[in-house]
Formats: C-alpha cells, sequence, structure tokens
C-alpha cells in the first residue's frame, strides 16, 4: 500500500502527490482542522510525549514505551489506514518523532511509505 508522512506544515504538497485522506496521529489539537480523520491509538501518550522532550527519557527509552503504548492497538489501528493516507503530527521533519516509528514498522510490513 502507498502511504505518507509528513506534519501537518506541508499540507501545500498533500494534493501534488497523490495524498486521499489526512490521518492525525498526534494527541495535540489541530484548531485548524488539517486532517480528515484521527487514528489517536498511534500517537504517544502526553506524558511521554513530555517526558522524551523534557529530556527526562532517552532516545532508547523513548522508542521502547513508544511501541509498550502502541502495540496492544497496532493491528486494529492499521487496518484503519488506507490506500494513499499521509500519517500526520506536529514534529518538524528530521526530528526524532513517533511518525518515523510508525513509517518504519509499516515498511517492515510491506507498505510503501514516502515522507512529504
Amino acid at each position: 500500500m502507498k502511504l505518507f508522512i509528513s506534519n501537518y506544515a506541508s499540507g501545500g504538497a498533500f494534493e501534488r502527490v497523490g495524498v486521499k485522506r489526512r490521518v492525525r496521529i498526534s494527541r495535540g489539537k489541530d484548531r485548524l482542522g488539517r486532517f480528515d480523520v484521527s487514528i489517536l491509538e498511534l500517537a504517544p501518550s502526553r506524558s511521554l510525549l513530555e517526558g522524551f522532550r523534557s529530556g527526562r527519557l532517552s532516545l532508547r527509552d523513548y522508542d521502547s514505551r513508544f511501541w509498550e503504548e502502541v502495540e496492544p492497538n497496532w493491528a486494529s489501528a492499521t487496518k484503519r489506514i488506507r490506500e494513499g493516507d499521509c500519517l500526520l503530527c506536529f514534529c518538524a521533519g528530521g526530528s526524532h518523532c513517533h511518525r518515523y516509528l510508525v513509517a518504519d514498522r509499516l515498511r517492515s510490513e510491506g507498505h510503501d511509505v514516502t515522507e512529504i
């Protein structure tokens, strides 16, 4: 399945590359309504994200805890992803972000995932 990942700031490119749905995988408030559907089971908890951003958690600890949170719902959450979806969060491109963890896992399951 062809999928995309991006942050909300890249919205102008979505139509150009063939994004069919904008899927929020973040818990932050997007007051501009820049998403079509939410799959919050693929988002880190606020406390996990806060621990990472504050420096209390290392990259390794963040990744490990992220999967502890997400794994129980992975199968049901990913069944809701469709061809052409773009998984969105607020993190800047290139930063250590859960959308890259999700993308890597989806790739390992045979999906074609491209960053916008």
